[in-house]
C-alpha cells in the first residue's frame, strides 16, 4: 500500500514536492536518548529526502512539527581538520569584506564562537544569534543594525522558515557588505552516495542552483563561489546585495556548470541514492556479522548525527556495537537515539582495546585513525562504511 505521508510544501518556493527520492525509514529525532540512558521510548518520525521539482531545493518533506535541534553541531572544537578551516575562513573574509576597527560582524549561527572571537580579535564589533531555528529569521529581522559581514555557516539546513531566513539576512547587510554562506553541498550526496548526512535536524540540503532564486527574490547575488572537501562535501558562497553592482566572478559560472551537468535539479539524479545506502547497509552488516563471528570487540568512533543516520539504518545496536567514543566531554555518558550504544570519553578506545572501530565521521577519518593510532599497545583495525567500506590505515 501506498504511504499516504506526502511531502509538504518546499521550503524555498512552496511547490508541493511530490514523492521521495531517498527514504531512510523512521529514525529517532534526536541524536540522544533524552535521559542518557536508554528507559524512555524514543520519538521516531520519517527520514524522506525530496527534490523540488521547480526549484530544485533538496529538503525533507514535512511529516508533523519540525523537531528542535539536540547539541547538534560540526565538531569544530574537536577537529583539527575543522579548526583549521574555520581560522582560514576568518582570514579570508576579513580580506574580501575590509574589515576595519569597529566594524559589526553578525553570526546567525555562532555555535562553539571560534569565529566571532576571531574577528573579534582583529577589532570587529560581533553579535551571535544561536537560536533555535524555527526563532532564527526572526532574531535576524529585529537585530535593527546593519553588519559589513554576515556569517551563515551551516545554518541555513536547520530552518524550516528557508525563504523567511533569506529575507531576513537582506535587512541586515550593509549596501556594501557581504553574506558569506557555508553549507553541505548536496553533490557530496551524489558523488559519495553520502546518504548519511540526512538527518532530522538538516532540513535542506543545499546547491547554487537551488539557492540563487531564493536570493535573486529579495534582492542577492551570489558573487563568488567554491567547494570544499569538509564534512564530505561542503561548498561556500559569497552574496552581495544586487544594488551594489558587483559582478559576479567566473567561480559561480564554473559551480553552475558542475551542478547543471550532475542534473542536481531534477529528481531523477537522487534515485541512485537508495541502491547505495542499501549496498553501505548489506556491506556494512556483513562486515559486523563476521567480526562477531570471530569473537571480535566492535567499537565506533564519533558521536554525531552522521553517525546515528548511518547506525539506525543499518540496524546496528549495543547487540553489536559495545560503544561509541568520543572527545567531546559534554557526549560522555549519554546514549545514541535508539540504538542503546553508551557514549563514552576518547579514552575508552584504549582502555577497552577493541578488535574493530568503526569511524562514523568518516570524512576525518585520517585525522581520527593518527589520533587512535598513538594509543601505546593498541593495534586494532579502523573502518568506515562510506563511500565504500574500507580500512584505514
Amino acid at each position: 500500500m501506498r504511504d499516504p505521508v506526502g511531502g509538504g510544501p518546499c521550503r524555498s518556493c512552496a511547490t508541493p514536492l511530490g514523492d521521495p527520492v531517498l527514504d531512510l525509514g523512521a529514525q529517532p529525532i534526536a541524536e540522544f536518548e533524552p535521559t542518557g540512558q536508554a528507559a524512555e521510548p524514543v520519538e521516531r518520525r520519517p527520514l524522506r529526502l525530496h527534490c523540488c521539482p521547480a526549484c530544485g531545493l533538496v529538503q525533507l518533506g514535512r511529516d508533523g512539527p519540525e523537531p528542535a535541534r539536540d547539541g547538534h553541531g560540526h565538531g569544530g572544537a574537536f577537529s583539527t581538520t575543522v579548526t583549521e578551516h574555520v581560522n582560514a575562513r576568518v582570514a579570508e573574509l576579513g580580506r574580501l569584506a575590509r574589515l576595519g576597527p569597529g566594524d559589526l560582524v553578525v553570526d546567525v549561527a555562532t555555535g562553539d564562537g571560534a569565529a566571532l572571537a576571531g574577528f573579534a580579535r582583529a577589532g570587529a564589533e560581533v553579535i551571535g544569534l544561536d537560536r533555535e531555528p524555527a526563532a532564527l529569521p526572526g532574531a535576524v529581522a529585529q537585530l535593527g543594525r546593519t553588519a559589513r559581514l554576515v556569517l551563515v555557516d551551516h545554518a541555513l539546513a536547520h530552518l524550516d522558515d528557508f525563504d523567511g531566513m533569506i529575507a531576513a539576512l537582506a535587512t541586515i547587510v550593509t549596501a556594501d557588505g557581504l553574506i558569506a554562506i557555508e553549507a553541505h553541498h548536496v553533490l557530496g550526496l551524489l558523488e559519495d552516495g553520502a546518504f548519511d548526512i540526512v538527518s532530522h535536524p538538516h532540513r535542506t540540503y543545499l546547491a547554487l542552483g537551488a539557492l540563487e532564486p531564493a536570493l535573486a527574490r529579495h534582492g542577492l547575488a551570489a558573487v563568488s563561489a567554491a567547494r570544499s572537501p569538509l564534512h564530505g562535501g561542503s561548498f561556500s558562497v559569497i552574496v552581495r546585495p544586487i544594488a551594489a553592482g558587483i559582478a559576479a566572478d567566473p567561480s559561480v559560472a564554473a559551480l553552475r556548470a558542475i551542478e547543471a551537468g550532475a542534473g542536481l535539479s531534477d529528481p531523477a539524479a537522487y534515485r541512485p541514492l537508495a541502491a547505495r545506502a542499501e549496498a553501505v547497509r548489506s556491506e556494512l552488516r556483513s562486515a559486523v556479522r563476521a567480526a562477531l563471528a570471530e569473537g571480535a570487540l566492535i567499537a565506533a568512533y564519533g558521536a554525531s548525527s552522521r553517525g546515528l543516520t548511518l547506525l539506525g539504518f543499518a540496524g546496528l545496536t549495543r547487540g553489536e556495537i559495545a560503544f561509541v567514543a568520543d572527545r567531546d566531554p559534554a557526549k560522555a555518558g549519554r546514549v545514541l537515539a535508539g540504538t542503546g550504544i553508551p557514549v563514552r570519553p576518547a579514552e575508552a578506545i584504549e582502555e577497552d582495546r577493541p578488535d574493530l572501530v568503526l569511524i562514523l565521521p568518516w570524512p576525518i577519518a585520517p585525522e581520527i585513525a593518527r589520533q587512535l593510532r598513538a594509543a601505546p599497545g593498541w593495534s586494532g583495525r579502523l573502518v568506515v562504511a562510506l563511500p565504500a567500506f574500507a580500512e584505514i590505515a
